[in-house]
């Protein structure tokens, strides 16, 4: 082999020994920027909904439910349950003993909570009372304004038959609010009938005014 042969081939493996080393070092640069992007993608993850500036600061933050069942119907109504004692003895009062009820109430502030009661009567063993809106409009006093109606579950719902045989339904109804909690309760109910019930309670003084309207009032006036 003559000496420039060998100075070509020599040449030329140092050549690509130095386009390998290249080829290396940006391998190197790429697999670090992808993982500085896995990093700021992480970092740029959207904040929880609770996070976002609301609309309007109308002093609620939370509110919280647990229904109920039993075989003694009720005609809709409304209770406010300004106390821990007030609420055990309503619940005692239907017999409804279990552990998520009495903790409900353990867990609950009063200073800065209203608690509601709400029941109605459920036509059948598949009925419930469902809970549709919890608010509170401020027009210089806030009032807490509850929303809630009797409906037949779905099978897959209930997980039980339809027996034919009356029922309570209701609802336990916790406002939690960011200081001072609301100073009146609205609270409207559609029972089985399709009548709709409007109570109106003074959360300071617990008093309390009925108003009733819908089909079955209607047939009444007719």
């Amino acid at each position: 082999m003559t000496d420039r042969s060998r100075r070509t081939i020599l040449c030329g493996a140092a050549g690509l020994i130095t386009l390998s080393a290249g080829c290396l070092d940006e391998a190197d640069v790429s697999d670090d920027v992808d993982g500085t992007d896995d990093v700021d993608t992480d970092e740029s993850e959207p904040e929880p909904a609770a996070s976002d500036a609301p609309s309007e600061d109308d002093g609620l933050e939370a509110s919280d439910t647990v229904s109920f069942d039993h075989n003694q119907p009720r005609e809709a109504d409304a209770t406010l349950l300004p106390s821990a004692d007030r609420a055990r003895g309503w619940l005692a009062d239907r017999e409804l003993n279990g552990e998520r009820y009495t903790a409900f109430v353990d867990e609950t502030t009063f200073d800065d909570s209203v608690l509601l009661g709400l029941e109605a009567t459920g036509r059948s063993l598949d009925y419930e009372l469902a809970l549709e809106t919890v608010t509170v409009e401020d027009d210089g006093d806030p009032t807490l304004v509850v929303e809630a109606a009797v409906r037949r579950e779905s099978d897959e719902e209930s997980g039980r038959l339809s027996g034919q045989q009356l029922i309570g339904v209701g609802q336990l109804v916790r406002a939690t609010f960011d200081g001072e909690p609301a100073t009146d309760a609205s609270v409207t109910i559609v029972d089985s009938d399709g009548e709709s019930i409007q109570k109106t309670l003074a959360v300071d003084s617990a008093s309390e005014s009925t108003e009733a309207s819908g089909s079955a009032s209607d047939a009444d006036g007719a």
